[in-house]
């Protein structure tokens, strides 16, 4: 974002805080990170087809690896470790140790790009002196040579650098190596429940079935089984007996009427499609994202992903990984997004711990709910100049058709109109029924 640009100082604080830490932190910590992204990566290839994709886009890629690795690796390489004796992939520690400290403030380039950075540039150039010029032959506006294109070249700031000395950084030492991930699987073991017949067919189905029939023919697709009907919302489950992944899949939606509609006031009235209550929605399920982020960053990394989407069939949330952990995330997701308390904390009420609601919720601070409104109304204020014909195909036969949707004047309107207090309001309607 345009407030965002301002603040590239502390994002290189961070990155040469790291390097310091990382320099800092003592062998067991640095192991430990390492074999977390080692098992990760050993989770991916056995679990999923790395290389299933387009033949015209993989083929660059393939190419470039087989000339790194060699025909015998260039496919497994980066994912499983070399066989025939000897751990290749163990931790070095001293390598990385003595990569960390090359990161330092006289040893970095930064690249900005954006409109603040370049009308800054502008306005340097133009006050520039003639004697400060010709001490500094080598700043000032460059063209790049293959396209043509105009640059910046300049000195880092004293500001930014005195910031950057060693041990003055915006974290006050505050950065560290992460903790070993308790969302990283610990077996990838496909459902005891599943028959005999279907197990053997292995991961993803890749052994050969019985007979030399294919897994379809040896499989008998079943439809899921609906477990709890009582009149508040059903409960299904299904085995995935098809593509044979030790993976879960979580989905919760939640009709809720006041999601995009207001009721008549009117003795009697029903409920009315409202542009504003759509916006508020969409606008909390991205706050809860963005705020949620950083806390969940674990479950991302060990491959479980989670989503919060508000559309025009209800308030959704899902879960989906490998990890043994992957319900108890979802649930997590749900819980925090309702109490409005923060991420792993339960309780009721909004916010503020005692139950009575009159507190907002913790994803709807000023600090996060600014950067998505500013987001969203960036992007609808340039819908009409920055889409695919097809786009705006789609969006104008909806209008004439009238199937569904809402204008995007109405959609920029509301937006621009949203509030961190409007949306804390709009939350407690929405939990409170």
């Amino acid at each position: 974002t345009q407030k965002g640009e301002h603040k590239w100082p502390d994002v290189a604080a961070a990155v040469l805080e790291y390097g310091d830490a990382l320099v800092a932190a003592d062998a067991e910590e640095v192991e430990g990170a390492w074999a977390d992204v080692v098992d990760m990566r050993r989770v991916r290839w056995t679990s999923t087809d790395v290389w299933n994709a387009a033949p015209y886009g993989r083929c660059a890629g393939l190419a470039e690896r087989l000339y790194m690795y060699g025909s015998e690796r260039f496919l497994s390489a980066g994912h499983v470790p070399p066989t025939g004796g000897g751990d290749g992939w163990a931790c070095p520690t001293g390598v990385l140790r003595e990569l960390a400290g090359k990161i330092r403030a006289d040893n970095m380039v930064v690249e900005r790009c954006g409109r603040g950075p370049w009308e800054e540039s502008e306005c340097e150039e133009r006050g520039l002196a003639d004697a400060d010029a010709a001490k500094h032959d080598w700043a000032g506006r460059r063209r790049e040579p293959w396209y043509g294109i105009d640059y910046f070249l300049s000195e880092v700031g004293p500001a930014a650098q005195t910031r950057w000395t060693r041990g003055a950084t915006t974290g006050g030492g505050g950065v560290h190596l992460p903790r070993r991930n308790a969302y990283v699987p610990q077996g990838l073991h496909l459902s005891e429940d599943l028959s005999e017949e279907v197990r053997a067919l292995g991961f993803g189905g890749r052994n050969a079935a019985p007979g030399g029939r294919s897994r379809t023919e040896a499989v008998e697709l079943r439809p899921p089984k609906l477990l709890t009907d009582d009149g508040t919302g059903r409960l299904w489950h299904r085995l995935d007996d098809r593509y044979l992944l030790p993976r879960t899949s979580l989905t919760v939606l939640l009709r809720l009427p006041r999601l995009r509609h207001v009721r008549d006031p009117a003795p009697g009235g029903g409920w009315t499609f409202d542009a504003a209550s759509a916006v508020k929605s969409s606008l909390l399920a991205a706050s809860f994202g963005d705020a949620v982020a950083q806390e969940s960053y674990e479950t991302a990394v060990a491959g479980t992903g989670w989503n919060v989407s508000a559309g025009a069939y209800g308030l959704g949330f899902s879960t989906d990984g490998y990890s043994g952990a992957a319900g108890a995330v979802g649930l997590d997701v749900i819980r925090a997004f309702w109490t409005g308390k923060g991420w792993g904390k339960g309780g009721t009420g909004n916010g503020d711990g005692d139950g009575d609601g009159d507190g907002a919720p913790f994803f709807l601070s000023e600090e996060t709910v600014g950067p998505v409104l500013e987001r969203n109304v960036r992007n609808l204020r340039s819908y009409f100049s920055s889409r695919r014909a097809d786009v705006y195909a789609d969006y104008y036969t909806d209008q004439l058709l009238g199937r569904g949707g809402y204008r995007i004047s109405d959609r920029l309107a509301a937006t621009e109109g949203a509030t961190a207090e409007g949306l804390a309001e709009h939350h407690r309607h929405l939990v409170g029924g």
